[in-house]
C-alpha cells in the first residue's frame, strides 16, 4: 500500500479534529494507522494544534450550514438525531455528510448514508426525508 500524502491526511484531520490529539500524542501509530509515513506525520504536527482545530471547526459552521441550506428538514432530523444519540452523532460526524465539495456530491453522500439506516422508527423517517428532499432538489435543477 502506498503511502498518503500531506493533503489527503491533512483532510481527514480537518474532518475529524479528534485525530489532532492522536496526531501528537503518538506520531508512529497515527501514521500506521493512517497509511502515511513520517514525513507527512512531521509536516502535520508542524502546523500550530489551535489552527487546525480552528479550521475543522469553521469547515464543519460551513458545511453544517450547507446541508442546512440545500437539506433543510433531513438537516434538522439529523441534528436532533446527533443530539440524543452519541453512537449516531458519531457515525453522522465520521461519514463525512458534512464534508466539503459540489451539492451533487453531497446529496450522493447523504444518499448512500441513508441507505445504512434501519428502515424503523425515527431513522426510517430521517430515510424518507432524505428521499423527498434528493426528490426535491432534482426536480427544482431540471430545466423547464
Amino acid at each position: 500500500m502506498a503511502a498518503r500524502g500531506f493533503q489527503p491526511v491533512l483532510a481527514r484531520l480537518l474532518a475529524d479534529p479528534g485525530l489532532i490529539d492522536e496526531l501528537h500524542g503518538d506520531p508512529e501509530a497515527f501514521a500506521a494507522r493512517h497509511g502515511t509515513d513520517a514525513e507527512v506525520v512531521d509536516r502535520l504536527r508542524a502546523i500550530d494544534p489551535a489552527r487546525l482545530r480552528l479550521t475543522a471547526a469553521l469547515r464543519q459552521k460551513k458545511n453544517r450550514w450547507h446541508m442546512r441550506e440545500n437539506f433543510p428538514a433531513s438537516a434538522a432530523l439529523i441534528e436532533r438525531l446527533a443530539r440524543e444519540d452519541a453512537v449516531f452523532a458519531a457515525a453522522v460526524e465520521r461519514a463525512g455528510l458534512f464534508s466539503g465539495g459540489s451539492v451533487d456530491g453531497f446529496a450522493r453522500r447523504l444518499a448512500a448514508f441513508a441507505e445504512t439506516l434501519p428502515e424503523e422508527g425515527p431513522t426510517l423517517v430521517l430515510r424518507e426525508l432524505i428521499a423527498f428532499e434528493l426528490l426535491w432538489r432534482e426536480v427544482r435543477e431540471r430545466p423547464a
